[in-house]
């Protein structure tokens, strides 16, 4: 305990004399106050460029502070062949991301007492198997029951991609109908076999279960009562007619978004990994869940009582959580710190074998740093002895 003590005791008197704080402390500091000031911005800037640009990152990053973006930059081509470059308002396939998103609409609707984690599938959905009758609201959030990966085991040969192909050119709403009906029906007959890391069938149905308790399409709810709400100027979903980019690292091929025809249809793709957005929208949004300003459910604390890794959309690592998301082009990484009130997000229009997550934790560091180097200029020294 005293060796601890006299550690903590150095680090804070290094911190101290980095940052050249000499006056009396507070005893008690509201980590909600945190602001950086126009200086240790552009500090967080120019550190986090360095970070990116030795990744050859291609995309777009953003980082906030409790509700302040202190951190919006795009590297990259969006198109090279056009030698079009990424922006802050080009827009990216955010994938398994789009979880959180299901998640906090299911948790809205808990809040309006019009679902209850505790409901069963069985108040939904015509079941056969009693087991599955069974399955709840919260087994589905916290992938208790795995139902495994739809998009790896729906569609099994050339001729039912055709048929959905064949669909979605004569109407996309049409298509969309048909396979949010055949899906379901499939994940409930157990169709896939298989687990999966992030529970994409798991919340498939819980974007059935968020049309059935609010009596609104899905899409529908998430733009109203979401990305209307925190004024997400950049947000949607995968369409069929999308023109976006990605080069596949593994391949080594640039592509259009489009050129992947069924499952690159929204309806495919739906509540599991169907949105599109923009880096500083999705900052925004995981901003909104970090201070509690979209539900009254704390979010981040029901996430964390999973006794698995998973939960409410996030992966849980110790106190930390992330969302993690990658199709055939494009790749996605946000990183929450709930106890600094910050989160960091990178889309990107690169995927294969880029280690984003690794760039995202690193970008994260960056602005942790900044962060726990005020918390100590406020600390009560007498904590450590001095």
């Amino acid at each position: 305990m005293k060796l601890k003590r006299i550690i903590c005791g150095l680090l804070a008197v290094s911190m101290l004399a980095l940052t050249g704080c000499g006056e009396e402390k507070k005893e008690e500091f509201d980590v909600k106050t945190v602001k950086l000031t126009s200086a240790q911005v552009a500090e967080v800037s120019s550190k986090t460029d360095k970070e990116l640009e030795k990744s050859n990152f291609s995309g777009s990053a953003a980082i906030t502070l409790n509700t302040n973006t202190v951190y919006n930059r795009s590297f990259g081509y969006a198109d090279k062949s056009k030698k079009e470059k990424n922006s802050n308002k080009s827009e990216y396939q955010i994938s398994s991301v789009t979880k959180v998103y299901t998640a906090a609409a299911t948790a809205i609707l808990i809040d309006e007492g019009k679902l209850k984690e505790s409901d069963p599938l069985s108040k939904f959905f015509k079941i056969s198997d009693s087991s599955v009758q069974k399955v709840t609201v919260k087994d589905l959030l916290f992938k208790k029951q795995d139902f495994g990966r739809y998009a790896d085991s729906f569609i099994t040969t050339n001729d039912q991609m055709e048929k959905y192909n064949k669909l979605v050119k004569k109407s996309v709403k049409k298509a969309e109908t048909q396979l949010k009906k055949d899906i379901t029906q499939f994940i409930l007959n157990g169709g896939t076999g298989k687990t999966s890391v992030v529970g994409d069938s798991n919340y498939y149905l819980l974007g059935r279960v968020i049309e059935e308790a609010s009596g609104m399409d899905y899409k529908d709810f998430i733009e109203s009562r979401i990305v209307k709400k925190l004024g997400l100027k950049n947000t949607g979903f995968v369409s069929p007619k999308a023109k976006m980019t990605g080069y596949n690292v593994d391949t080594g091929q640039w592509r259009y978004t489009m050129e992947q025809p069924t499952m690159n249809s929204f309806g495919f793709m739906f509540s599991s990994f169907g949105i599109v957005s923009t880096a500083e929208d999705t900052a925004k949004f995981f901003a909104a869940i970090v201070n509690r300003t979209l539900t009254k459910t704390d979010i981040i604390r029901e996430a964390k009582k999973t006794n698995t890794n998973f939960g409410y959309g996030f992966t849980i690592d110790g106190r930390n959580l992330h969302a993690e998301g990658r199709t055939y082009l494009h790749s996605s990484y946000v990183f929450i710190n709930p106890e600094n009130y910050e989160c960091a997000v990178l889309l990107s229009n690169f995927t294969g074998n880029s280690d984003i997550s690794t760039m995202g934790n690193d970008i994260h560091q960056v602005i942790n740093s900044k962060i726990n180097g005020i918390l100590l200029e406020h600390t009560d020294q007498k904590e450590f002895g001095l």
